[in-house]
C-alpha cells in the first residue's frame, strides 16, 4: 500500500505551519525561477493573438526566433559533421561536434528518433575510443596503417639515399662507384629500401583503426541522419517543429 505523505489528523500545530511554510516557500521557489526562452515564446505567442496587436510582443518574439533558429542551424550543422567525423573515426573530434549537437533538444531529439541508439551513447562512444587511441582520430603520420614515410638520411620516403662513398656522382677517381654500382645512390639503411618505418604511435602495421565499425543498418540510419541535419542547417522547413504550423499574427485577425 502506497504511503501517505499528507500531514496526519490530529497533528501539532507547530507541524501544520511548519508544512504550510515550506509549501509556501517551494512555491516561491518555482516562481523565482528564470523563464526558459520556451517559456517565453510561448507567452509572447498568445500576446500577439490579442486586441490590440502589442508591436513590442512581435518584436520580441521575432528575435527570439531569430536566436533559436541559428541556435538549430548550427546544432544540426555539428550533428551532421559530428557523425560524418565518427564514420571516418575521427573519434576525438567527433564528440566535440556531438555534444554541441546534444545541448539542443530539438537536434537531438531528431537524431534519437532515427538513430538505432541514442546520441548521447554515440558520444560516449566516442570519447571512449578517442581515450584508447591516445587521439582524435587516426595517427595524423601514417593514417593508421602503422607504417610511416621514412625521413632518416634524407630518404623522404623514397627508399634511396645519396650515396657517402661518391657523394652522388657514381664514381670515385673515374672509376665506378663500387657502392652504389655507379648510380649514385644506395638503398636507405634505415628503411631498407622500403621508404617506410614503424610509426611513432605505434599501431601495429595493417591494425585497424578502431577494430570496429557499424553494422549496415546502424551507418544506414547514421547516413539518414546526416543528410536530414544538411538540410536543416542549410534552412529546410522543418515538418517536426512546432513553430513551423504557428499562426502569423499578421494573419490570425
Amino acid at each position: 500500500m502506497r504511503k501517505s505523505h499528507s500531514i496526519p489528523i490530529g497533528a501539532a500545530p507547530g507541524m501544520i505551519c511548519a508544512a504550510i511554510a515550506l509549501a509556501v516557500a517551494f512555491a516561491a521557489l518555482r516562481a523565482a525561477e528564470p523563464a526558459t526562452p520556451d517559456d517565453r515564446i510561448a507567452e509572447l505567442c498568445a500576446n500577439v493573438l490579442n486586441d490590440p496587436l502589442d508591436e513590442a510582443a512581435v518584436s520580441e518574439l521575432a528575435k527570439l526566433r531569430q536566436t533559436q533558429q541559428t541556435q538549430r542551424k548550427a546544432a544540426f550543422e555539428a550533428l551532421a559533421e559530428g557523425l560524418e567525423l565518427y564514420l571516418k573515426h575521427s573519434y576525438g573530434t567527433a564528440a566535440e561536434q556531438l555534444r554541441k549537437a546534444d545541448s539542443v533538444a530539438h537536434a537531438a531529439d531528431m537524431a534519437d528518433a532515427i538513430l538505432v541508439r541514442r546520441l548521447a551513447d554515440v558520444i560516449r562512444e566516442c570519447e571512449r575510443k578517442a581515450k584508447e587511441t591516445g587521439k582524435g582520430g587516426p595517427c595524423e603520420l601514417c593514417g593508421g596503417t602503422g607504417l610511416a614515410d621514412c625521413a632518416e638520411n634524407g630518404c623522404g620516403g623514397s627508399g634511396i639515399v645519396r650515396c657517402a662513398k661518391c657523394q652522388g656522382r657514381g664514381k670515385t677517381a673515374r672509376i665506378k662507384c663500387a657502392d652504389c654500382d655507379g648510380r649514385g645512390y644506395v638503398d636507405c639503411p634505415a628503411c631498407k629500401g622500403t621508404g617506410a618505418v614503424p610509426c611513432t604511435c605505434s599501431r601495429k602495421a595493417g591494425a585497424a583503426v578502431d577494430g570496429s565499425a557499424p553494422a549496415p543498418d546502424e551507418r544506414a540510419a547514421i547516413e539518414r541522419v546526416i543528410a536530414k541535419a544538411r538540410y536543416l542547417s542549410g534552412g529546410g522547413i522543418d515538418f517536426d517543429l512546432k513553430a513551423t504550423f504557428e499562426v502569423s499574427p499578421k494573419t490570425a485577425k
